[in-house]
């Protein structure tokens, strides 16, 4: 579990779910100090009721993917599980290598339903699927 400093949990306090350091009603004293970059996913806390945003493998201070509910980032095996590896999947190396792996992961589960889809297609055998909501 990354350790925060006692500035960054007093910010997530201020933060809800789905919102991020921008656009909570944070105190003068906690706001960043960045200006003109205003990314969406920094201190950006998970919403319960909607999918997760993009996990990412890299990236400074503020963009590990917050709790919705407790004050600090998840953890490697929680972002993870976001991205459907099993528990008992092991990633090699530092907590910093494994966060990269996680990140630049495609989700085990959508390549799995993907690949599956493609080789039913070239065996011409039929598969669930659902409509595209795109409009032309």
């Amino acid at each position: 579990m990354i350790k925060h400093p006692d500035t960054v949990i007093k910010r997530l306090e201020y933060i809800k779910p789905g919102e991020n350091a921008f656009n909570a009603m944070i105190p003068d004293e906690l706001k960043l100090n960045v200006k003109g970059a205003k990314i969406s996913q920094i201190y950006k806390r998970l919403d319960p009721n909607k999918p997760s945003y993009t996990v990412t493998g890299s990236g400074g201070g503020g963009t590990h993917i917050y709790h919705w509910a407790e004050p600090r980032a998840l953890t490697n095996r929680e972002r993870a599980r976001l991205q459907t590896f099993p528990d008992h999947y092991i990633f090699m190396g530092s907590k910093e290598s494994a966060r990269r792996q996680i990140g630049m992961a495609v989700p085990c589960d959508g390549a799995r339903i993907i690949f599956e889809a493609i080789l039913n297609t070239f065996a011409g055998e039929k598969y669930s699927y659902i409509d595209a909501n795109i409009s032309e």
